[in-house]
């Protein structure tokens, strides 16, 4: 039974995907194509995932520890970064041992896997990642492209953020109860299964764009192995122990949530990292690019595995 279980929820993941590559290996989804997903994916498709999400979810005080905690966790391993880098070299190493791909990798598989009624627990995890993304990765991130950015600028630019939008009246739509009235009310009601629809488009289509990514050479296997390498076991870990004594012994969370933070630390780095590269520095971009795609493919083997044992939360 669960061998069945698992195939079939894990063969579209993996098809779809497929899917992807196939369709970019025959230019049906070029560079600009795939940009376009991107971005629509970033800001409708995860704004209406994520504010689903937070209206609905059940809040408790034992969650909001987890905010401050996943933050500070994610400013260690940027510290731990700087000093791996002196074993795999590059400038912008440093930031591939610190932060995870949220949006374009870990939502997705775990919807895809374990359901959209899911999402609240990957969602509630990532908010202090999603504040450490912001607010400290892509400010030293940028210090070290040699671009100028303001705390003004990292202020507005997370204020207007689609995705900071929709976990903000998520948030205070949970807070005011407003999910019995929304339902009550055609014309709210009309809107919420709008965005229920656009929910649904969401995972199939981030599937699809990773797919299209996967785009391996020869240039930079050494370095992405090395990576893989050194940041893998280190998130493995910590996953286990967070997982176990934090969430299950301490918070008395159920094992939702340690799959849920199973499935964001075995994420890839941060999929914007060579957005903020200048062009200069093309050959380390290249790198870069060539790393974040061979870590995608260990984690979606990580994570076949994981749910293979893991089937039902």
């Amino acid at each position: 039974m669960e061998v069945t279980l698992v195939i079939s929820k894990l063969m579209p993941v993996i098809l779809i995907i497929a899917l992807g590559w196939v369709l970019r290996k025959f230019k049906f989804i070029t560079d600009e194509g795939n940009a376009f997903l991107k971005k629509l994916i970033v800001n409708v498709g995860l704004p209406a995932v994520l504010f689903v999400s937070f209206l609905n979810m059940s809040m408790t005080m034992s969650l909001v520890f987890l905010i401050p905690g996943i933050f500070i966790l994610n400013t260690l391993l940027l510290l731990f970064g700087k000093f791996a880098a002196s074993f795999v070299g590059g400038k912008y190493s440093p930031f591939l041992f610190t932060g995870f791909e949220y949006g374009m990798f870990a939502i997705a598989v775990f919807t895809a896997a374990y359901g959209t009624a899911s999402t609240s627990y990957i969602a509630i995890i990532d908010l202090g990642h999603e504040l450490f993304i912001w607010f400290v990765f892509v400010t030293v991130l940028l210090s070290v492209s040699g671009k100028k950015h303001t705390v003004k600028d990292t202020l507005f630019s997370f204020i207007k953020s689609p995705i900071i939008l929709a976990i903000t009246f998520g948030i205070i739509g949970n807070a005011l109860n407003l999910g019995e009235f929304i339902n009550s009310n055609p014309i709210s009601k009309g809107l919420l299964t709008t965005i229920e629809m656009l929910m649904s488009l969401t995972s199939p289509l981030i599937l699809l764009s990773i797919g299209a990514g996967l785009l391996l050479s020869k240039t930079g296997i050494s370095f992405a192995v090395k990576v893989t390498a050194i940041r893998m076991p280190v998130v493995l870990v910590l996953s286990y122990l967070i997982g176990k004594f934090v969430l299950r012994n301490l918070l008395c969370l159920p094992f939702a949530y340690e799959a849920a933070l199973f499935t964001l630390f075995i994420a890839p780095p941060p999929f914007i990292i060579p957005l903020f590269m200048p062009d200069k520095d093309s050959l380390e971009k290249g790198v870069i690019n060539t790393t974040l795609t061979f870590y995608t493919i260990v984690s979606l083997v990580l994570f076949v595995i994981y749910f293979s044992f893991n089937p039902v939360l």
